[in-house]
Parts: structure tokens; C-alpha cells; sequence
């Protein structure tokens, strides 16, 4: 009643079946339709059974991986399978709104662009003054940094027109 004949970790002399791998324990790595590293790849198909982010970096498993996709890995994600938590605003999280524009990311046809699906209205900072440099640039950067970012000169840029 010693040794192990099926390889699995459980002295014959206690084991219910010493000649199936797959009993007591169904993911002993000589199982080969056990999952031993826990990453969703049965053993006799996993190129490295021990090693939860192979073959699947992502895999819920592995700590370094990123299942849900929020930029969090999962070993210090509090919800790995929540793509809004840590970050409810993270670009992966259906209801966040990445890029401040209203529009929640799950139907914003460009969650990155905060010009994207509404216009950008540009106030018209320049009536009464002549710009002098680049001028209005683009959108891209408009959020909760204002409009100036937007000029291509600053505030030093504009001069006031003389009245006539």
C-alpha cells in the first residue's frame, strides 16, 4: 500500500483508486481532464499545467494578467471579472466615460475622443483679437483642461486690435 501508482499525489494505501490519476483529486496534474494551475486549460492540453498564465496570459488565474481588461492586473484587481473596478472610467467599463464627453464609453462610437460623437463647440475666445502663432489647433485635448491648450499660442499670443 505504498508508493503511487497513478501519479497523483495520494498514496495508493489511501487512495479510493489507485490506478486513476483523475481520483481523489480531479486536478492533480496527472489528471489530464483536471485544470491544476486553475487557468481554464485542461492538464493534457496545457503546454505547462503548473504555470497558470500559459498558454493564456489573461487567464483569471494568472496574477500578472488582465482578464477584464481594465489596466488593473489581476493579482491586485479587487474584482478581476469587473472591467469597472478599480476604475469606473476605464476604457474597458461599458458605463464609464473615458474622455469626459458625456457619452458613456459603451456607446461612444470613439471613447477616447471627447469630440467624437458631439462636436466640439469652440467658443470664439478671439473676437475682438487677432491670434498670432498656430491658432485652434484641434479638439483632441479639450476635457477638464479648458480651451487654452486648444490655441496654438497662449494667452501671450493675442494682442487686442485698435480700435479705429
Amino acid at each position: 500500500p505504498t508508493g503511487d501508482t497513478d501519479d497523483d499525489g495520494t498514496p495508493n494505501g489511501t487512495d479510493p483508486d489507485p490506478v486513476d490519476p483523475c481520483i481523489p483529486d480531479e486536478n492533480a496534474l496527472a489528471c489530464p481532464t483536471g485544470d491544476t494551475d486553475d487557468d481554464g486549460t485542461p492538464n493534457g492540453t496545457d503546454p505547462d499545467p503548473v504555470d497558470p498564465c500559459i498558454p493564456d496570459e489573461n487567464a483569471l488565474a494568472c496574477p500578472t494578467g488582465d482578464t477584464d481588461d481594465d489596466g488593473t492586473p489581476n493579482g491586485t484587481d479587487p474584482d478581476p471579472l469587473d472591467p469597472c473596478i478599480p476604475d469606473e472610467n476605464a476604457l474597458a467599463c461599458p458605463t464609464g466615460d473615458t474622455d469626459g464627453d458625456g457619452v458613456t464609453n459603451g456607446t461612444d462610437p470613439a471613447p477616447l475622443d471627447p469630440c467624437i460623437p458631439n462636436a466640439c463647440e469652440v467658443p470664439d475666445v478671439t473676437e475682438g483679437f487677432s491670434v498670432s502663432g498656430g491658432g485652434l489647433t484641434s479638439c483632441a485635448s479639450v476635457g477638464q483642461t479648458g480651451w487654452l491648450p486648444l490655441l496654438g499660442v497662449g494667452v501671450l499670443g493675442l494682442r487686442r486690435r485698435r480700435q479705429r
